[in-house]
C-alpha cells in the first residue's frame, strides 16, 4: 500500500509538471537584430523559461559567439528577467570560435519562469559589441502557425498560383482569434484579389463582403484599398439599378 501510494504521488507530480510546461515552436518576432540567429522554440516550466536558439556562422574567418551575462527577457508588463545560465554557448568573455563557414551552433538560455499568457516578450542582450535582440516574440502557437501559413500563401500569390493562395488564405480566416494581427485582414485582401485573378468575381465579392462584416480592427484601410482598385464597379452598379 505504501509503495502504491508513493507511485501515485510520483505520477501526480509528473502530470502536474507536464501540464504546466508550455512549448512554443519556432515563434515569430516582430523584429530581430541578426538574420543568422533564430529561435527554435521557447519552453516555459514551473522553474524556467528556456529559449532554444540556433546560430549559423556567415563569416569566413574570425567568427565567434558568446552570450552576455546581462541578457534579459522583458514581458509585456515591462518586467525584466535576468539570464540564469546558458547551455551550449559560453558566457562572455568566454568564446565559442567557429571552425567553418555555415557551421551551426545550437544553445539554450535559461531565465526565471514567466506567465505564458503574456502574449509577447522581448529577448535582449546588453553588451559591448554585436549584441542581439528579438522584440515582440509571439507566445501563441495558433498565431505563429497562421503567420507561417500567411507567408506560404503570399509566396503562392506572388508566383501567380492563385488557387493555392486561396486554399491557404481561406484556412487562415476560417477561425480568427480574439486578438488578431494584420495578417487576417491582409488574408482577406489577397483572397479578394486572387479570386478576381482567376475570374471568380462572385467569390471575390463574397470575400469582400465578409471582410466588411468582420470585426478586424484594421479592416477599413483594406476596404479602402479594394475600393480604390475599382474591381467591383460593375457589380455595385448592377446592385444599385
Amino acid at each position: 500500500m505504501i509503495r502504491k501510494a508513493k507511485y501515485s504521488i510520483l505520477i501526480l507530480l509528473l502530470t502536474q509538471v507536464i501540464l504546466y510546461s508550455q512549448v512554443f515552436e519556432s515563434p515569430n518576432a516582430e523584429v530581430k537584430s541578426h538574420a543568422e540567429l533564430t529561435i527554435n522554440r521557447i519552453q516555459i516550466t514551473a522553474d524556467y523559461t528556456i529559449v532554444y536558439l540556433r546560430n549559423q556562422n556567415r563569416l569566413m574567418k574570425d567568427a565567434w559567439a558568446c552570450v552576455d551575462r546581462n541578457t534579459t527577457i522583458r514581458t509585456s508588463d515591462n518586467k525584466q528577467h535576468l539570464l540564469i545560465r546558458a547551455e551550449g554557448i559560453p558566457i562572455c568573455p568566454g568564446l565559442h570560435r567557429f571552425d567553418s563557414l555555415g557551421e551551426i551552433l545550437e544553445f539554450a538560455l535559461y531565465f526565471p519562469s514567466i506567465d505564458p499568457e503574456k502574449g509577447r516578450i522581448d529577448l535582449v542582450e546588453t553588451c559591448d559589441q554585436a549584441c542581439f535582440f528579438f522584440r515582440g516574440i509571439i507566445l501563441d502557437n495558433r498565431l505563429n502557425q497562421d503567420i507561417r501559413s500567411y507567408d506560404e500563401a503570399y509566396e503562392f500569390y506572388i508566383n501567380k498560383d492563385f488557387k493555392a493562395a486561396i486554399n491557404v488564405f481561406s484556412g487562415i480566416v476560417q477561425d480568427i482569434p480574439d486578438n488578431p494581427t494584420h495578417i487576417y485582414s491582409f488574408s482577406y485582401y489577397y483572397l479578394i484579389l486572387s479570386s478576381h485573378e482567376i475570374g471568380n468575381r462572385k467569390g471575390s465579392l463574397e470575400w469582400f463582403e465578409k471582410l466588411k462584416s468582420s470585426d478586424l480592427p484594421d479592416k477599413n484601410s483594406i476596404v479602402i484599398r479594394i475600393e480604390e482598385l475599382k474591381i467591383f464597379d460593375d457589380e455595385l452598379k448592377n446592385t444599385c439599378q
